[in-house]
């Protein structure tokens, strides 16, 4: 599960408190219209290669007009 101060992704939580976190959670959640409770059951890994993705595909949206 997602927690701020999570061992090797101290340096992914630094200066995020767990408000923010949620709304990432929410955020990503929303942008793959999956669960919050499914995204915050991801992996650290799990959870930046969904929130890149989610990223990429929106730059790719925005360049296209849509």
């Amino acid at each position: 599960r997602l927690q701020p101060g999570a061992g090797r992704g101290d340096r992914f939580f630094r200066g995020l408190d767990g408000a923010r976190l949620a709304e990432r959670v929410f955020e990503i959640a929303y942008f793959w219209r999956v669960s919050p409770s499914d995204v915050d059951a991801l992996s650290l890994d799990e959870f930046i290669e969904w929130e890149q993705q989610a990223i990429r595909i929106a730059e790719l949206r925005k360049g296209d007009g849509r």
